[in-house]
């Protein structure tokens, strides 16, 4: 993945696997998404701890929503190019997670 003050490239392997080469990638021109990933990819990398997919993709949304009141969850799968379902899904394991 790569981060600047306007765009996001991401590449993605064709199977999953440590030495897949790149096979597909994603040009995301998103002035917000570059400072969303650029804040918590920032704030990561020099941690001791590494955090998963779920709990990234948690804060990311988080932050769309901060940014963007009232922003709808397809609106965020589209600037993140991701099902709906998803976001939906990541959005319902914090509500469950607030709950205990």
């Amino acid at each position: 993945m790569i981060v600047d003050d306007k765009y996001v490239i991401v590449g993605l392997p064709a199977e999953v696997g440590e030495k897949q080469p790149t096979r597909r990638g994603f040009k995301i021109p998103s002035e917000t998404l570059s400072k969303i990933l650029d804040e918590v990819l920032e704030r990561y990398r020099d941690a001791k701890n590494s955090i998963g997919y779920d709990e990234f993709l948690r804060e990311v949304i988080e932050k769309y929503e901060a940014t963007h009141p009232g922003i709808s969850i397809e609106t965020i799968a589209n600037y993140l190019k991701l099902p709906a379902k998803e976001i939906q899904r990541i959005n319902e394991s914090t509500i469950d997670s607030e709950q205990v």
